[in-house]
């Protein structure tokens, strides 16, 4: 029998993921993007694998089975020779100036008390001077978080791509102009290199999605969202914890780097940094840490996230066809349930169901 012929439309690590549980199924894989893997929102981000620390309730069991398949995933791609991308454990530390501050940190205790792998202990002021003597004083307590992990996640995107190769996948670097029914219910994808003919084809093209709504006659429920973030070094040494302060966070990462996330905002596919943002993060960071004043920058970025109004992602058939799929709308927690949705829509191609159907963004209401 012949391999059914799938074609993916975005190398992020979304599209990455959808391409190699399909090609670990014996699906005759193709994966497109008009741009080199990891460049935006996939390759460009502090790597978090946090189920459930800041997750919508309804995301939660789609984000526990996620950092599973994550476990998962590392063994499947050390087999298949690919290299480390940083898959580590995490701690964590939520920081309060305040009474309100400390007791709005202490609502997330009867939420990590219900998952035996995770957990939340109360900090002393002293207990973080001995963490770190470098955060400030004016922190009274914290909360030190464990059970989550994080990744290098431009690796993780180049590492899902690299293994869907080596089970099969075509990589090809063009743009979709076009998608077209055929006679024949098949999926035809008109580009600069020439037609690709498909049985089914799957779009997970994230914050770009709008581009190709004329071609499926339907309005995706997507919408772009900026993130701006710092990668900073510190001139003596780097930090051992990532810590959090409201919006901010400062994450250990790569050698001896500090990263600084995260701002937040709607204003369309505008993807420049600027210097508001800059001058947001480094307060906070200050704030977090003082000696953050002597750090180093070494990349100021800005990235579009795609995110639904749930902050669920979809992972659905596109009205109208029976042969086109959507993946998309990770948002802030793509790196976290790249691997999730990978699976689920897997299933759904091939099997008809997808698992965890509660934790997706519906198509159609």
């Amino acid at each position: 029998m012949t391999a059914k012929k799938i074609g993916v439309v975005g190398s992020g690590v979304v599209g990455s993921s959808v391409a190699y549980y399909l090609a670990q199924s014996g699906v005759d894989v193709t994966l497109i993007d008009r741009g080199p893997t990891g460049e935006n929102a996939s390759g460009k981000n502090a790597g978090n694998l946090n189920p459930l620390f800041m997750s919508p309730p309804a995301l939660i069991p789609l984000a526990l089975q996620s950092l599973d398949l994550h476990k998962r995933l590392r063994e499947e791609l050390m087999a298949l020779g690919c290299l480390s991308y940083a898959l580590e454990p995490v701690k964590r530390v939520l920081l309060s100036m305040t009474k309100d501050q400390t007791n709005q940190l202490q609502a997330l205790v009867d939420l990590f008390s219900g998952h035996k792998d995770f957990s939340l202990r109360s900090l002393e002021k002293r207990e973080i001077c001995k963490m770190d003597s470098r955060v400030s004083d004016e922190f009274e307590s914290g909360l030190l978080m464990l059970g989550n992990m994080a990744v290098d996640s431009y690796l993780l995107n180049i590492n899902l791509r690299e293994a869907a190769y080596r089970l099969g996948a075509r990589l090809v670097r063009t743009e979709v102009k076009s998608i077209k029914k055929t006679i024949a219910d098949t999926v035809e994808l008109d580009t600069p290199l020439g037609t690709f003919s498909f049985d089914d084809v799957v779009l997970a093209t994230g914050p770009w999605g709008c581009e190709l709504e004329d071609q499926v006659g339907f309005a995706l429920p997507i919408e772009p969202v900026k993130g701006e973030l710092l990668r900073m070094k510190l001139p003596d040494s780097g930090i051992k914890h990532d810590w959090t302060h409201n919006m901010i966070s400062l994450y250990k990462r790569g050698r001896n780097e500090v990263w600084v996330g995260v701002t937040k905002e709607r204003v369309g596919f505008d993807s420049k940094p600027t210097d508001a943002g800059k001058e947001f993060l480094l307060k906070g960071a200050i704030e977090i840490m003082p000696e953050m004043s002597k750090a180093s920058i070494i990349e100021h970025s800005a990235t579009l996230r795609p995110m639904s109004k749930t902050e669920l992602p979809i992972v659905d058939r596109v009205p109208g066809w029976n042969n086109v799929y959507i993946a998309n709308g990770g948002g802030s927690k793509g790196t976290l349930t790249c691997t999730g949705i990978g699976s689920a829509l897997k299933d759904l191609v091939l099997h008809g169901h997808k698992n965890n159907i509660s934790s997706f963004h519906p198509l159609v209401n």
